[in-house]
């Protein structure tokens, strides 16, 4: 499945379904995948050993027991630690493999997840499923020209501009 498919509008589950149960947890991924969403939306850490993460926060302190910023456990630590109490963090490997018929939209929330975002995007199959976006436009830029055949959303810049074309009428650079 290549992600975006066709022209109609997306439905995609935010954090994974946060509505549905705890936020980018396999839980999530799953029950929205089971009411028929296709296109999943997860935020991703680096840990301190290089590991990705599903995770939205800087920091482990809302949604866990724990306190301090994700990049300073490794995967091991976080592994004892559930979401809400209930559902387990998972890797980013883990969330694709789990879900092999579903795209998923990377919010990339540190510079540091660039390398093993790269890593996992070169795994058979991935990229073409992945749509990276809610990053520096460099960001993005250094994804594409790793892993061209990648998709990727407007950068925080680029959105920035367009928007101010948008509300000033002007043209926006090329």
């Amino acid at each position: 499945m290549m992600y975006g498919e066709g022209s109609e509008p997306l439905a995609i589950a935010h954090r994974g379904g946060a509505a549905l149960a705890p936020e980018n947890s396999l839980a999530a991924f799953g029950l929205a995948s089971a009411l028929g969403l296709r296109y999943l939306e997860t935020d991703i850490r680096v840990t301190a050993d290089g590991q990705l993460v599903c995770f939205h926060d800087d920091t482990l302190d809302r949604v866990t027991s724990a306190a301090g910023p994700v990049r300073s456990k490794a995967l091991r630590d976080l592994r004892r630690l559930r979401i809400n109490g209930i559902e387990p963090i998972p890797t980013f490997d883990e969330a694709l493999d789990a879900f092999p018929q579903q795209c998923f939209t990377v919010d990339l929330k540190d510079q540091a997840a660039i390398e093993p975002l790269v890593k996992s995007l070169r795994r058979k199959g991935v990229a073409q499923r992945v749509c990276i976006a809610g990053a520096w436009d460099g960001w993005l830029g250094q994804v594409r020209s790793e892993v061209p055949e990648v998709t990727s959303a407007l950068g925080w810049r680029s959105l920035t501009a367009l928007l101010t074309c948008a509300k000033t009428g002007l043209r926006p650079p090329r």
